[in-house]
């Protein structure tokens, strides 16, 4: 948030100084393409480690903090084994979309990360989106005759 007040602070000084808008305007989505940029890159590299990962049948056990702690995951039993999600578990349909009364089928990584069908569609969907959130950035800054 404070980053947040920061930008809004300096943009708002520029105006002052009297930089033309559309200068302005191509900073900010400049800055909004470096984070979709990095967000994209976020997904690619989950993307990539689930290539290597085999298909595997897991019973979803219960919720807890991963390993760092930071957030809540669903822990998944694969063969005797407890294995944490990768991505955080979700808050909506709680009950619908773990239960522990039926088998799922879940990617399992050589590394012993597991990624259960909401991580596989946040991976795909959000590459989606940034890929799409990239061009369209990149587009309103060529129209704007300020990238290349």
């Amino acid at each position: 948030m404070g980053a947040i007040l920061a930008l809004l602070t300096i943009f708002l000084l520029m105006l002052i100084l009297g930089v033309d808008i559309h200068i302005i305007i191509g900073i900010i989505l400049g800055i909004m393409g470096l984070v979709v940029l990095v967000t994209m890159t976020f997904f690619i590299v989950f993307r990539i480690k689930l290539f290597g990962a085999k298909r595997v049948t897991a019973q979803f056990t219960h919720f807890g903090q991963n390993k760092w702690g930071r957030y809540d995951v669903a822990f998944y039993m694969i063969d005797g084994t407890e294995y944490e999600n990768v991505f955080p578990s979700e808050f909506a349909f709680r009950d619908v979309l773990y239960r522990t009364d039926r088998e799922t089928k879940v990617c399992l990584t050589k590394k012993g990360l597991v990624y259960d069908f909401n991580a596989e569609v946040c991976c795909r969907a959000g590459f989606a989106v940034t890929l799409l959130l990239l061009v369209v950035t990149a587009y309103i800054l060529l129209g704007q005759g300020l990238l290349g």
